[in-house]
């Protein structure tokens, strides 16, 4: 009920308040809402014309508002900020950039990093390929004459080359840009890698270990393929494979692709190539960029029931035409049985003629379990079976008509749906009575099926039940409470696999790295993918979807054959090591050696930042010198490499890990800050000198008496004395 009563007017004290906080609000505004024009012609602020660089043992600080700006930049005055004010850009350009000259009078090297504002943004940089990881290595490998190991550290654009029989690296041949795949041509004795950043495939001669030639390609080049002499290329952003002739080093055919390629193989006579899934924010229901090359696609061949490695687990598998196995787990082992159910798929065919990428099949085909019952389809005869899962016999067939393509449990809700191919329609199954609820009408040939069931940490998220759908190219989303379609998108190929990927656990996100956060543990992704695609050899001529399985292998390993069926496996994982194995003609491992191979693939032990290339995405700002290349202004390195010791923020050590370090000749100089973020907020540049890249300092200790116990030599007392040995060495060709 509304009433309508008189307003008792304001006290004059509240009238007082009021005033005073409108003036405090306009003075304010007035203060530190100037912009940068403006604030000079009240402040004059003297430009530097050039900027002083420290002493040795000092840390200088130039203020942002002195520098010259290029660009709008806004002018803000603050007492706690160093020199009294800060800037922020107004608008974001090229061109918006703050310059700090300087000048030296001898070579020095200087660390440069950036003196924030209090508030505002510092967002670190994403490097390509982000939302994909970015691999440190080895990543791919291949042998060349059966001694020599060539192995990718792509984060670094290296090719690490490793010598099998002595089990160390020989040498690391500085490639440059992304290094995505490496192949090995034995019959001409070269070595081709793909950088996706420089758009080239390069040739490398393993005799001299030198290049010897780059092939440009079509953007991103991501794998590679040899066969007969032709290499083979996907290039991802480029969304072509081309064939190249590795005699002449020439393009000689190219196909596009609707998609973005991520692998190619050669099969026989066909040339295979797997392209990137299409993701969408299941919240959203929008479009993302994939943050994974691969999902876990595949066909519904197998279920499981009961708890895991517990007596009464057990597997159920598609084992051919009219049979399931069985396996199950008891307190004296597995147990395997091969149950026969040909009285659901011994039926008539209910299809004769089917479509691609139907295939004619009595099944079981695909399964799904409820409760204590599992349910299989039985494509060509259009029915499903129901197996009881106590008894391990066929409890029932459903008569559903059409082709069976995908079947799939709503747990929530006791349901179990069925998409009929060539009736286009998904049909409901009570799963608890075992009879037809209903039909929705799909768009043309449903042949994937994929259900959203939200776990119990993802509060407010509603369920739905997904389907591609082949020949109409597109995804749709289903509202199980409602059973009608709710959300659909197009697609630019055939869709054929679906995968919903659901966030971990929040107890899981220590585990998680932090750039990978906002990306794999904040919402939920359905990937969508479609049939690799097979070309002719040479010519690469379109010829159809491949019926490979969806998901592809990298070359991460390599089987050497020693003889009287023993063999050695040598292995990589990126995590900076090599794994060498020996088994014997039984499969027995003789031995095992994991070789560090770090020199070649940490890029934090880079005596140098790498620059930022084309495909980076920047942080809030970054710092320039002269005309030179773009810097991030930080290396994110927040544990010391080789000791594993946590650095602080904003300490000095963690800036002698994180600052970027220029090397400068004799002469005037001009650092270049540029902003990217509208939010930055710099209150200056802090400087300091450097022996970085101009001096190298070994330590050593005295060997310690053999008596001593080794838990006692690196422990001293508070007053004992410690002899150590210091070795300094120039490098620099002059004298310093």
């Amino acid at each position: 009920m509304k009433c309508n009563r008189p307003r008792k007017p304001l006290s004059m004290m509240c009238m007082l308040i009021v005033a005073l906080m409108m003036v405090v609000s306009v003075s304010s505004r007035t203060a530190y809402s100037h912009n940068s024009r403006s604030t000079e012609d009240t402040v004059r602020i003297k430009r530097a014309k050039f900027f002083s660089i420290p002493r040795a043992d000092k840390v200088a600080v130039w203020e942002a508002e002195r520098a010259r700006q290029r660009g709008k930049w806004e002018l803000r005055r603050h007492k706690l900020a160093s020199g009294g004010f800060y800037v922020r850009p107004i608008e974001l350009s090229s061109d918006t950039m703050l310059e700090f000259p300087f000048k030296v009078r001898e070579p020095i090297s200087i660390m440069v990093y950036p003196l924030w504002w209090r508030h505002g943004e510092r967002l670190p940089a994403r490097r390509f390929p982000y939302p994909l990881e970015r691999k440190p290595g080895p990543d791919a490998i291949a042998t060349w004459r059966k001694n020599l190991l060539f192995f990718t550290a792509p984060a670094n654009g290296r090719i690490g080359v490793f010598d099998i029989t002595a089990k160390r690296v020989i040498k690391a041949v500085d490639i440059g840009g992304y290094i995505t795949d490496l192949v090995v041509d034995g019959e001409f004795d070269k070595v081709y890698i793909a950088d996706a950043i420089g758009n080239r495939v390069v040739v490398l001669d393993p005799r001299h270990l030198r290049v010897s030639n780059e092939i440009k390609v079509p953007a991103c080049p991501w794998s590679l393929a040899l066969s007969d002499g032709i290499l083979y290329v996907a290039c991802r952003d480029g969304r072509a494979v081309v064939a190249i002739d590795s005699l002449f080093e020439r393009v000689i055919a190219q196909a596009q692709l609707p998609m973005p390629a991520l692998h190619v193989e050669v099969h026989g006579e066909r040339v295979i190539v797997w392209l990137e899934p299409r993701v969408f924010d299941v919240a959203k229901l929008q479009t993302i960029k994939p943050e994974r090359e691969q999902y876990a696609f595949g066909r519904r061949t197998g279920a499981e029931y009961g708890p895991r490695r517990k007596p009464g687990w057990k597997r159920f598998y598609c084992a051919g035409a009219h049979t399931i196995r069985i396996e199950t787990l008891t307190e004296k082992g597995w147990t395997r049985k091969l149950l026969d159910v040909k009285q659901v798929t011994g039926a008539p065919k209910s299809v004769t003629q089917l479509p691609q990428p139907l295939r004619d099949t009595p099944g079981p085909d695909a399964l799904c379990i409820y409760g204590s019952r599992l349910f299989f389809t039985s494509p060509s005869t259009g029915r499903v079976g129901v197996i009881d899962i106590a008894k391990e016999r066929v409890e029932r067939a459903l008569d559903i008509g059409g082709y069976l393509s995908d079947i799939v449990a709503d747990p929530l809700r006791g349901r179990v749906y069925v998409a009929d191919a060539i009736g286009n329609r998904i049909v409901t199954i009570d799963a608890q009575q075992l009879k037809v609820l209903n039909s929705i009408r799909v768009p043309a040939l449903p042949v994937a099926l994929e259900m959203f069931t939200p776990p119990g940490f993802l509060r407010g998220c509603a369920p739905m039940l997904f389907a591609g759908c082949w020949r109409a190219k597109s995804v749709i989303g289903i509202d199980p409470a409602q059973s009608k379609i709710t959300w659909q998108s197009n697609l630019p190929i055939e869709p054929r696999y679906l995968c919903v990927v659901t966030p971990p656990n929040p107890g899981w996100w220590p585990l998680i790295p932090v750039d990978r956060i906002q990306l794999e543990a904040l919402r939920t992704r359905l990937a969508v993918a479609s049939m690799p695609i097979a070309f002719t050899k040479r010519e690469l001529k379109f010829v159809e979807p491949a019926h490979v399985a969806p998901r592809f292998g990298r070359r991460s390993e390599v089987i050497q054959e020693l003889g009287g069926g023993a063999r050695r496996v040598i292995g990589v994982d990126n995590y900076h090591t090599i794994r060498v194995a020996l088994y014997d003609g039984q499969g027995r491992m003789l031995s095992e050696d994991w070789v560090d191979v770090t020199n070649v693939t940490d890029p934090q032990l880079r005596s140098e930042p790498q620059p930022l290339t084309p495909l980076d995405k920047p942080g809030t700002v970054t710092i320039a010198l002269d005309d030179g290349p773009e810097y991030h202004w930080r290396r994110e390195i927040w544990m010391t490499p080789k000791q594993g010791i946590l650095l602080v923020n904003e300490t000095d050590e963690f800036w002698r890990w994180n600052a970027p370090v220029f090397s400068l000749p004799a002469g005037e100089h001009v650092i270049r800050v540029r902003a990217y973020s509208g939010y930055a907020q710099l209150d200056g540049l802090r400087i300091r000198r450097t022996l970085k890249g101009r001096l190298r300092m070994r330590i050593y200790g005295h060997q310690p008496m053999e008596m001593l116990p080794m838990r006692y030599r690196s422990v001293f007392y508070y007053d004992e004395p410690v002899e150590l040995r210091v070795e300094l060495k120039n490098l620099l060709p002059i004298s310093q």
